[in-house]
C-alpha cells in the first residue's frame, strides 16, 4: 500500500475543532497525495490511509463488528496502525490500545479487564477467542471476501461516546482500562495543534509505544492538520545517540520526548545549523532541569496523563511560553514548571477535601473539562474515588479528576510538580504502581513476602528496587524471569535485596521509609551459574571490548568481569548505552535482551564471540 517515495503535495490547515476522523478524511480528499506517515523506508499518503481505512472498516463490518462495539488493535507503530483506529471509528466502534511488545500474560490481563472485544484486528496470529482480521503488509489493496469498502468517515460521534481505550497501571498489577471519549480526543487534537504551531509542513516524531496515549498529540494533531508522522526503527529510542541522528536525519521538526530520555538527548552536542528540528516538548516526569537556551530548537515542559489527556503545558498561551529560550533568569534558577493549563481545562490545586489551595501551597491537582476520560471501565467504585462531582461545573452532572500530582499553583498561573500523593512513581517516563508489582511477585514461587519501592539511580533517574523475604535458594534470574513474563520491561526491577524480614511500625505496617539504603539486607544472589575464569595466558579480545565498554558506560573501572550490570548501578538507559558502544566496537547489533540475560561481562563476551564465530562459518546470525 504505501508509496516508496514522498510526494511534495501541501495541505491546507483544517477548519475548526470536530470529530478527528472527519477531519482526516477531508484531508485526503483535498490533498490525496501528500504524505502521511513515514515508516520503514516507506511513506503513506493522506490517500492511502483513507483507502485502507475503508478497506478494513469492511472486513470488521463482515465479521459482525457494530456500533458501540469494541475492537482490539495489536499493532506495531506505522500506517496500518493509523488505518486501523479510523476503521473502527467508521464503524462506530471504540478501539483497545494494545500493544505488540507486551507480554501475553498482560495482554490477557487487558482483555480480562476491559471485557471481550468483538474482534482484533492484528498483523500475527493470537490466542485471542475472538474473529481475527488480518492486518498486514500487501493485505490493504483489496477488500477480501464479502466485505465491501465502508466509504466516508463514519457517523459522527457524540462528544462522550467511546473513541478508544487505554491501559494504566493498577495496584494489584493488573492494567487498568481508562475510556477515552471522541469529544476528549477532539479537544485534546485541535489544542496541540494550535498550542504547537502546526502547519502542514511539520514532520512529528512517533517516539511513544504503540498502545500509549501520549499518541494524541504525537499523531491526531499533525494528520489533521495534513502534516506527517514519522516513525523511528524498532529500538532507536533505548539511545540518546541514535534517537539524536534519527531525528536529524529524518528532518524531523517536532517531537514530544519522555523526560529519563530528554535529559540525555539535550545533553548531546548538535549542530549549529542545517537542523529541522524546531520544538522538542519533555513529558511524563518530573524535569528536573532547563534545557541550553542555545540548542538549535525550543524545549517546552508538559504535563498530562491517560485519564486527563493533556493537563498543561509552557506553551500556553504562545505570547507568554515559557521555554528554554524564554524563560527569565527568576524562572531558570528554580526547576521548569509544567506550564498553564491547556484552553479549556480547569487545573485546580486543592486540599483533602477539594478545596481551592492558597496561592504557591502544595496540594493535589485536580483537572476538569473536555479532556478527562469516562472512568476506568467495569470499576465503578475505582471511577467515584478519581472522578468525583465538581462543584465548580457550570452545567450538572460536570466531573473532575484527581490526578493524584502533588503541585503548586503561581501568582502569574504556572504549575510546578511536587511528585505524588499516592505510591505510584514514574519509571523511564511510564507510571508504575509499586503495589501491582508487588502483587506479581508474591504469585512467584519462594517469595514470602515483598515490597517495591524506587530509589535513585545513576544520574539521578528512579529504578526500581524489591526487598525480598524468600526462600534460601531463590535467585535474582529466577523472579525476573517470572515479572518479564507478565509485567513491561519498566515495572521490572533492577535492584534485588534479600531480607530476613520487612521493617515494620508499631502498627504493623511496612515501613517504607526504613527500607532506604536497603539497611539489613543482602543483594539477591543473580541466576547465572559461576563462570570459569579464562586460561591466564590466553587473551580474550571480545571480554576485552566488552569489559573496556562495561567500565566506560558505568564509569567502574575497577568493574570486574564477573560483576553484575544491575548490581553496578546500571538500569534500561545505561543498558541502551552499553549496547550500542560494544555494538559500535565490535561491529555487530547488541540487544537489550542480551545484556538483561547475560548481565555480566564474561557471560555476554561469551555469548558475544559464539555469534561472531557463528557468522565467520555461516552457522549463525
Amino acid at each position: 500500500m504505501p508509496t516508496e517515495t514522498p510526494t511534495e503535495t501541501a495541505a491546507e490547515p483544517c477548519a475548526g475543532p470536530g470529530p478527528v476522523a472527519h477531519r482526516l478524511a477531508e484531508v485526503a480528499a483535498r490533498t490525496p497525495t501528500a504524505p502521511a506517515v513515514h515508516t520503514r523506508g516507506a511513506v503513506w499518503t493522506h490517500a492511502q490511509l483513507d483507502r485502507a481505512a475503508a478497506l478494513l472498516a469492511g472486513r470488521l463490518r463482515a465479521v459482525g463488528v457494530r456500533g458501540g462495539d469494541a475492537v482490539a488493535v495489536l499493532l506495531p507503530k506505522g500506517g496500518e496502525l493509523v488505518a486501523a483506529y479510523l476503521a473502527v471509528w467508521r464503524t462506530g466502534g471504540h478501539a483497545l490500545l494494545l500493544d505488540p511488545t507486551w507480554p501475553g500474560a498482560r495482554l490477557d490481563a487487558a482483555l480480562r479487564a476491559a471485557g471481550r472485544p468483538a474482534a482484533v484486528l492484528t498483523a500475527d496470529d493470537v490466542p485471542f477467542d475472538v474473529p481475527r482480521v488480518r492486518v498486514a503488509a500487501g493485505s490493504l489493496d483489496r477488500a477480501g471476501p464479502g466485505a465491501a469498502p465502508v466509504a466516508g468517515p463514519g457517523p459522527v460521534p457524540h462528544d462522550d461516546a467511546l473513541a478508544y481505550v487505554v491501559f494504566t497501571s493498577g495496584s494489584t498489577g493488573a492494567p487498568k482500562p481508562v475510556g477515552v471519549t471522541h469529544g476528549s480526543v477532539a479537544h485534546s487534537t485541535w489544542t496541540h495543534r494550535a498550542a504547537h504551531r502546526i502547519t502542514p509542513r511539520d514532520r512529528s516524531a512517533w517516539l511513544a509505544p504503540a498502545g500509549a496515549s501520549s499518541q494524541v498529540g504525537e499523531v491526531w494533531p499533525y494528520l489533521a492538520t495534513g502534516a506527517s508522522v514519522v516513525v523511528p526503527p524498532e529500538g532507536t529510542t533505548a539511545s540518546a545517540q541514535a534517537t539524536r541522528r534519527w531525528l536529524l536525519d529524518e528532518a524531523v521538526t517536532t517531537a514530544y520526548v519522555s523526560m529519563p530520555l530528554a535529559e540525555r538527548l539535550l545533553a548531546l552536542p548538535w549542530p549549529a545549523a542545517g537542523v529541522a528540528l524546531r520544538l522538542v516538548t519533555v513529558g511524563s516526569d518530573a524535569v528536573r532541569r532547563w534545557a541550553d537556551p542555545a540548542l538549535p530548537f525550543e524545549v517546552a515542559v508538559s504535563l498530562g496523563s491517560a485519564e486527563a489527556n493533556g493537563i498543561s503545558s509552557g506553551l500556553v498561551p504562545w505570547a507568554d511560553r515559557v521555554t528554554s529560550r524564554t524563560a527569565s533568569p527568576r524562572l531558570r534558577a528554580e526547576r521548569p514548571p509544567v506550564g498553564r493549563p491547556w484552553p479549556g481545562v480547569a487545573g485546580r490545586v486543592t486540599t483533602p477535601e477539594l478545596a481551592e489551595a492558597p496561592p504557591g501551597a502544595v496540594g493535589e491537582l485536580t483537572v476538569s473539562g473536555p479532556e478527562i476520560a469516562l472512568g476506568y471501565l467495569s470499576e465503578p467504585g475505582r471511577t467515584a474515588v478519581a472522578f468525583v462531582p465538581d462543584p465548580r461545573a457550570e452545567r450538572p452532572g460536570g466531573r473532575t479528576y484527581r490526578t493524584g500530582d502533588l503541585c503548586s499553583l503561581a501568582p502569574d498561573g504556572l504549575l510546578r510538580h511536587h511528585g505524588r500523593v499516592d505510591r505510584q512513581t514514574k519509571i523511564r517516563g511510564h507510571r508504575v504502581d509499586p503495589a501491582g508489582v508487588e502483587a506479581v511477585l508474591l504469585t512467584c514461587p519462594g517469595v514470602v513476602d515483598a515490597v517495591v519501592v524506587p530509589e535513585p539511580g545513576p544520574g539521578g533517574h528512579a529504578r526500581l528496587a524489591a526487598h525480598l523475604v524468600c526462600a534460601a535458594g531463590l535467585r535474582r534470574g529466577d523472579v525476573r524471569s517470572a515479572l518479564s513474563a507478565a509485567l513491561p520491561s519498566h515495572a521490572v526491577p533492577t535492584v534485588w535485596y534479600r531480607m530476613s524480614e520487612l521493617p515494620r511500625t508499631a502498627t504493623g505496617k511496612v515501613d517504607r521509609a526504613a527500607l532506604a539504603g536497603a539497611a539489613g539486607a543482602e543483594p539477591l544472589p543473580g541466576g547465572d551459574a559461576p563462570a570459569t575464569p579464562p586460561e591466564a595466558h590466553r587473551p580474550d579480545p571480545v571480554l576485552t571490548a566488552v569489559l573496556g565498554a562495561w567500565r566506560e558506560t558505568l564509569g567502574r573501572p575497577d568493574c570486574p568481569a564477573d560483576g553484575d550490570f544491575f548490581d553496578l548501578g546500571g538500569d534500561s538507559l545505561t543498558a541502551a548505552d552499553l549496547a550500542e558502544a560494544i555494538g559500535g566496537d565490535l561491529g555487530l547489533r547488541v540487544r537489550l535482551r542480551d545484556i538483561y540475560t547475560r548481565p555480566t561481562p564474561r557471560l555476554l563476551s561469551s555469548h558475544l564471540a559464539a555469534r561472531i564465530g557463528g557468522a565467520a562459518t555461516g552457522e549463525g546470525p
